[in-house]
């Protein structure tokens, strides 16, 4: 269920971020991607936090 709303969430960032016109793709996808993985990892941290 989580990862699948994450998955969406990430599938609506990519669909905006193709339409619009950015110069450095790459550099901004690897900034997404560092993103949603240190939010994961948040995530996992809070997780083990609470058990």
């Amino acid at each position: 269920m989580f990862a699948s709303r994450e998955f969406s969430l990430f599938f609506l960032t990519v669909r905006f971020l193709s339409f619009s016109h950015i110069k450095n793709m790459d550099c901004l996808i690897s900034r997404i991607i560092a993103h949603y993985s240190k939010m994961k990892r948040d995530f996992v941290r809070f997780y083990e936090h609470l058990s």
